[in-house]
């Protein structure tokens, strides 16, 4: 990803953002401005879903190209510039 360049996320093409990427931080929802996530320097997803059974963030998925893959289920994602 280019610095400075907010990258929309779909879950696909024809739905609405659900979210976007800014400088490798992830918010939700699109153009919102609440920061969920982030992508760690080997491009790991990081995702800031604290419970009290779980109270640490952890890796949640990889970023491959333009493609966001979930790591729970496998499901991917599509990154664009917008």
């Amino acid at each position: 990803m280019d610095s400075d360049v907010r990258y929309a996320v779909f879950l696909n093409q024809k739905d609405e953002a659900v979210g976007h990427f800014f400088n490798g931080k992830y918010y939700e929802p699109f153009g919102g401005e609440q920061q969920l996530g982030h992508l760690d320097s080997s491009n790991n997803f990081v995702y800031y879903i604290v419970t009290p059974e779980n109270p640490t963030p952890k890796i949640h998925g990889r970023l491959e190209g333009n493609i966001l893959i979930r790591e729970k289920d496998g499901q991917r994602f599509q990154i664009q510039p917008v």
